[in-house]
């Protein structure tokens, strides 16, 4: 029996896709953009990572396993990481619910998995999407990127802000957040163990 049919995938949230297609079409403006590693953006539970053991091996001749480690991130392929990172996703941005309805229901109906495919009527009004919705992904721990649209105009001006918001961030001092512990090793007891795994997420995509 394989991992994916003993985890409970959990209910659908995505929106349907030929819904979304359809609402896409109907925008003279188009926004298209992607939710960088959105999965492994995503901690599991402590008390849930025993489902998400697995072995590592260095030597194939050995009878035991060198380790055994568990996933602390949402892995990609697994029945459950869809509705967990539409659950976390949804969540976030419905805490705008009460002061930017329109905001929110616009994206939820724009976002499928980690792509976000919208517009609107103007350049104005698809760049304040665009601005919110980085904005409010990036409060979560997200990173909206590779933006594509159809606007010269608006493909400037995305162009512009995201040249002069990485050069503001370079200027802060901060940690060093480009690498993430995705694993770690599990003791024989079952207790979490040191840090073994870590994956340099700035040089790798889900």
């Amino acid at each position: 029996m394989s991992l994916n049919k003993c985890l409970h995938a959990g209910p659908p949230l995505a929106q349907n896709i030929f819904d979304i297609m359809l609402r896409f079409r109907s925008y003279r403006v188009a926004l298209v953009g992607d939710i960088e590693k959105a999965f492994l953006m995503v901690h599991i539970a402590e008390e849930d990572r025993d489902v998400l053991r697995f072995l590592w091996v260095k030597d194939t001749d050995k009878a035991e396993p060198d380790v055994v480690l568990r996933f602390s991130r949402v892995v990609f392929g697994l029945s459950s990481s869809p509705f967990l990172l539409n659950a976390t996703t949804k969540h976030h941005i419905g805490k705008y619910e009460q002061c930017d309805p329109s905001f929110t229901q616009k994206f939820l109906e724009s976002i499928y998995v980690d792509d976000l495919t919208s517009g609107d009527s103007h350049v104005d009004r698809t760049f304040e999407l665009y601005v919110k919705s980085k904005l409010r992904l990036k409060e979560a721990g997200f990173n909206l990127q590779k933006f594509v649209t159809i606007s010269v105009e608006l493909h400037e001006r995305i162009e512009k802000n995201e040249r002069s918001a990485s050069r503001s961030e370079e200027a802060q001092p901060k940690e060093d957040v480009g690498r993430c512990q995705i694993a770690e090793t599990v003791m024989a007891d079952g207790r979490g163990g040191h840090d073994l795994l870590k994956e340099g997420l700035g040089n790798s995509s889900h």
